[in-house]
């Protein structure tokens, strides 16, 4: 009898020193920390002269940059006329009394017969369409 009692007050010190012993191992456990790709590149970019990092000066393409500008249209409003540049030429139309663009005076701008004072317009216009801003 006295070697029952003895082992079932070793088995509860057991599991009462088993879940103590866990709880705290389970508080005291450091998070797992989990870097991303670019914080990666963040960190070896300085380092490395392997690693691509560009300039300021240069604008990399992204594949969203690339889809926004097949999607969407770049136009200046000026003087009451609307330009922008599709399909590799350079469109004019006049707006409508409510600011919208009539299509139908829609029409290629042709440079040729232009003086020089238009002709000074129009780059700014162009170099306008150009920066995206």
């Amino acid at each position: 009898m006295e070697y029952l009692i003895g082992s079932i007050t070793t088995f509860f010190i057991i599991i009462f020193v088993y879940f103590n012993v866990s709880a705290s191992v389970r508080q005291n456990t450091t998070p797992t920390l989990r870097f991303s790709q670019s914080y990666r590149y963040y960190l070896i970019s300085p380092y490395s002269p392997f690693v691509y990092t560009g300039s300021s000066a240069e604008e990399v393409k992204t594949q969203a940059m690339v889809h926004f500008d097949k999607v969407n249209l770049k136009i200046v409003l000026f003087e009451d006329q609307a330009y922008w540049i599709q399909d590799e030429a350079f469109y004019t139309a006049e707006l409508s009394p409510d600011g919208k663009i009539d299509k139908l005076t829609q029409k290629v701008v042709d440079t040729m017969t232009m003086d020089p004072v238009q002709l000074n317009k129009i780059m700014i216009i162009v170099e306008t369409l150009r920066e995206g801003k």
